[in-house]
């Protein structure tokens, strides 16, 4: 029997030994996971992000340039051909619309000095109400 309880007793301490060294190495491990982690958390998110900011100016770089030479080659077209077709339809757009020939000539004669010439009267009639202040002057006292 001596030989039993010491045994368990042996059992006992080494179990409660072994269960101390776990607890303070999950506390160490959680210390250094903590301390160590966050600034490699950081690192690595900062990282990422200037990666995707890079692969997004990269994006944005090429849809630009994309663009730019669409626009080049809009511009580089037959500028003869392509006034025409709007000058076609402008014309008869014009004429349906009633803008003849006379009313342009009509319009390119007229200048500044023709609005002078002819100054339009001042129709608005003048009231000899005086206005005291932005109350309606219709009102009585107690309603104003």
């Amino acid at each position: 029997m001596d030989f039993w309880s010491k045994a368990r007793s042996f059992a006992e301490e080494a179990a409660k030994r072994s269960q101390e060294l776990t607890m303070e190495a999950a506390k160490r491990s959680q210390e250094l996971t903590s301390t160590i982690r966050i600034p490699e958390i950081v690192s690595e998110t900062a990282k990422r992000s200037k990666e995707i900011a890079a692969e997004a100016s990269n994006q944005i770089k090429a849809e630009a340039l994309k663009r730019a030479d669409l626009i080049k080659s809009i511009s580089l077209l037959d500028p003869a051909s392509s006034s025409e077709k709007k000058q076609q339809v402008s014309e008869e757009e014009l004429e349906r619309y009633g803008v003849t020939e006379e009313l342009r000539e009509f319009v390119k004669g007229i200048t500044m000095s023709t609005f002078q010439d002819f100054p339009l009267q001042d129709d608005a009639p003048v009231s000899d109400v005086a206005t005291v202040s932005n109350v309606r002057q219709d009102l009585t006292e107690w309603q104003a």
